[in-house]
């Protein structure tokens, strides 16, 4: 059996979305009848974190704001490596730089890198690291496919002004590149002149089985009518949230950290639970409004610009969704009182369809040599 090795964010210990796709990618291409398994690189230091880290530190107060989870949650570094000893086959080697990457050399038949914003160089405090997910380090002798890898933004936004023709060498050495959205097609083509094919998320493209087995359906915990999931949060938001709540007289739930606590999350499978128990989730995240389409949910989309609102408005527009996103301009109640039900009927056969043309890349891809 042919050995597929991936580059993605499965490392992460405070983003649901980062984990469950990595997790969707490999079963996935193990459902191609391939051995899969996620390349346990782990920068020393990425932006995202930094980021993290730095929103939590200047929101405390204002999640102590926001209704709390009534499962207690746990650490996160313990419950995202939890879900990964269990969903995400990791490589028995560590890499800790892109350096120690040419170690790999033949030991797989194929390295696929996505999905996620791996093609931003925003998300890279080391300049070096970006050229791991440009799969720099293959061999040229095996293949490099990119599925669904994500540039996060329209443009293509360089840290250095050699890093563009450094990306257009090592994207003409891929056998076969997808991007998550239609604008990576444009700064592919545009920018490094090669050709890239549209597909779906993993998320997507495994579709909501996978994920509804990871549910413990033994659960005794309530699920408030609204879940929230937003990754910035702030004062008027907050206020919006229990304005809604009150107008609407539905109970509402953050399901993103707890209060008081950057470390504490619920976990996974319980995350993935809230969703699809609810009513309405209101969120910012591209996977968390990936979720809420796959467990056929009404959701608001909160447009947030500063991570990117290409992608959402892009996945939105794509599934004849985009009254559901909510721009800074417009409250949630506002949002609320607008949004009509959404027909899934439609959405899920125009998904199959997408579905059908993605495969079908994963295959081809996978197939070459």
């Amino acid at each position: 059996m042919k050995k597929i090795g991936i580059l993605s964010f499965h490392f992460s210990n405070n983003n649901y979305g980062a984990v469950l796709q990595s997790a969707a990618l490999s079963h996935a291409i193990q459902e191609l009848g391939y051995e899969a398994e996620h390349i346990n690189f782990v920068p020393k230091y990425t932006v995202g974190i930094r980021n993290a880290i730095t929103t939590f530190l200047r929101s405390i107060p204002l999640f102590m704001k926001s209704s709390s989870s009534k499962v207690a949650p746990r650490e996160g570094q313990k419950i995202f490596s939890a879900f990964r000893e269990k969903w995400v086959r990791q490589s028995s080697t560590f890499y800790k730089s892109a350096r120690e990457l040419s170690q790999v050399g033949y030991y797989y038949d194929a390295v696929v890198v996505g999905s996620d914003q791996v093609w931003r160089p925003k998300m890279y405090v080391n300049k070096h690291d970006i050229s791991a997910y440009f799969l720099d380090f293959v061999p040229d002798e095996i293949p490099k496919i990119s599925y669904a890898a994500s540039f996060g933004v329209d443009v293509w936004e360089p840290r250095a002004p050699k890093l563009a023709n450094t990306v257009a060498s090592s994207l003409k050495r891929f056998s076969s590149i997808s991007v998550r959205e239609k604008s990576g097609v444009a700064i592919c083509k545009d920018n490094f002149n090669v050709h890239a094919v549209h597909v779906l998320d993993p998320t997507l493209l495994v579709g909501s089985d996978y994920f509804l087995q990871m549910i413990n359906t033994n659960s005794s915990a309530s699920t408030a009518d609204i879940v929230h999931y937003k990754l910035d949060t702030d004062d008027a938001f907050c206020e919006q949230m229990a304005e809604l709540s009150r107008n609407t007289s539905l109970s509402c739930e953050n399901i993103y950290r707890a209060a008081n606590s950057e470390e504490e999350f619920l976990a996974v499978e319980e995350w993935l639970r809230r969703i699809r128990d609810s009513q309405l989730v209101v969120t910012d995240s591209f996977h968390c409004v990936c979720f809420a389409i796959l467990f056929k949910k009404q959701f608001i989309c909160l447009i947030n610009t500063s991570r990117g609102a290409t992608r959402v408005e892009e996945l939105l527009s794509r599934l004849n969704l985009s009254e559901r996103a909510c721009n800074s301009g417009e409250t949630l109640i506002s949002a609320f009182n607008r949004i009509e039900p959404i027909n899934y009927t439609l959405i899920d056969d125009y998904l199959q369809y997408l579905r059908g043309e993605s495969l079908d890349f994963l295959k081809e891809a996978l197939l070459s040599r």
